[in-house]
């Protein structure tokens, strides 16, 4: 996804989704994928099943983990804007149940 290379990225995301079809950060990477692919309707239906196997998790605590598992300078700027756009509140996602 870093490399702008979407083609590919969705091939190994959607392949990983759908291995681990529970893993929370999946969805949630899909969902700013197709967020910046300007697929609302795609990104929402993948944070809405980020919400329902992760309510706790929002954008704040996805922020620390990826900033904080970055070097400095390094982190991922396509994942970390696509993420803010599906889940920033007030932003189109529907809300978390």
């Amino acid at each position: 996804m870093e490399k702008g290379d979407d083609k590919a990225a969705f091939g190994w995301l959607s392949k990983s989704v759908q291995l681990n079809p529970k893993m929370p950060f999946g969805h949630a990477t899909l969902a700013a994928l197709h967020a910046h692919a300007g697929d609302m309707a795609a990104a929402n239906r993948h944070a809405e099943e980020l919400a329902r196997l992760a309510p706790w998790l929002d954008l704040d605590k996805m922020m620390q983990r990826l900033v904080g598992s970055s070097q400095k300078g390094h982190e991922p700027k396509r994942l970390i804007t696509g993420l803010q756009k599906v889940f920033a509140p007030g932003g189109p996602r529907v809300t978390q149940k």
